[in-house]
Parts: C-alpha cells; sequence; structure tokens
C-alpha cells in the first residue's frame, strides 16, 4: 500500500525501511517509487561477466 512502512531486521540485526511514495508506470506496467532507508558496508567487490551469445544476457520477466 502507497505509503505503508516494510521493516526488514536481518540475522545481524541490521534494519532497513521501506515504503512506496508514489505510483508510476514503466511501459504498460504499474510500479512504484521506493524511498529505502538503513546503512550498509562494503563486503566485497564483484565483477561480472556477459556472454554475448547467452540468449538470457540481460535477464528474462515472468508474466
Amino acid at each position: 500500500k502507497l505509503d505503508e512502512e516494510f521493516v526488514h531486521e536481518s540475522i545481524i540485526g541490521s534494519i532497513f525501511r521501506a515504503r512506496a511514495v508514489g505510483e508510476t508506470k514503466v511501459g504498460s506496467y504499474s510500479a512504484i517509487i521506493p524511498e529505502v532507508t538503513g546503512s550498509a558496508h562494503i563486503m566485497g567487490i564483484n565483477q561480472l561477466f556477459i556472454d554475448p551469445d547467452d540468449p538470457h544476457k540481460y535477464g528474462f520477466f515472468l508474466d
């Protein structure tokens, strides 16, 4: 629901709060504008490679 707060506490006690602050459209799909607060620390750096021959290289959508 719009403006309803969702609070997530992780197994180590870190807390993130989120709410939908607005509604919009992305193409023909309904979407929300999120607001997320919390704190995090960098645990590592990752590098991803995309195989140009992968038919799902940009992801996929389940309807």
